[in-house]
């Protein structure tokens, strides 16, 4: 079952506010990032695609740039490879944010407060989709980024999404060693 990545629905703090800021990306970076991919920052400042257990920046939540004819291009994904220049991704950065994501197996009410990492997959070069899912076969009381606190509520899906939030987040200058239940 394909995923749609981490899907904001909310600040913690309060119920409307879901901001984004920009972050470079290097043009000839050979990684697609996709809407809904978790990110973190690279040595230089600009981001690329997180894996499971890195510390994230936020999620992906598009671009902006100029392609190699000098047309000014938005898009939900990035594409790998591109010869572009000026580009401007928009990163959902507030460690507050709570975000939906689909579990790549069945959650219950026992899931929520636990601990997980979630699992890469490449999204669509069709529609930029992230295809990320939150692994429920990596839970754990420590060292690990997104916390359930909530049983989604998407239709279609309802038993294996869920909400929650980023525990390991760079803004938030945790690192590793987060508890759970």
């Amino acid at each position: 079952m394909a995923g749609s990545g981490f899907v904001p629905i909310n600040n913690v703090s309060s119920l409307s506010t879901v901001a984004v800021n920009e972050y470079s990306v290097v043009a000839a970076t050979a990684a697609a990032i996709y809407l809904g991919d978790p990110v973190k920052q690279a040595t230089g400042g600009e981001i690329v695609v997180a894996a499971a257990g890195d510390l994230i920046i936020g999620i992906f939540a598009g671009c902006k740039y100029y392609d190699e004819k000098g047309q000014f291009i938005t898009s939900p994904n990035w594409p790998a490879n591109t010869g572009a220049t000026d580009v401007k991704a928009l990163v959902y950065d507030d460690p507050k944010t709570k975000f939906e994501v689909l579990a790549d197996a069945a959650v219950t009410a026992a899931n929520i407060g636990a601990l997980y990492d979630f699992v890469y997959a490449a999204g669509s070069t069709v529609n930029g989709q992230s295809a990320v899912l939150l692994g429920i076969s990596t839970l754990a009381t420590a060292d690990k980024q997104f916390r359930i606190t909530a049983l989604g509520k998407r239709v279609g899906a309802s038993a294996r999404t869920v909400e929650g939030i980023f525990v390991e987040h760079s803004l938030l200058g945790i690192v590793a060693g987060v508890g759970g239940i």
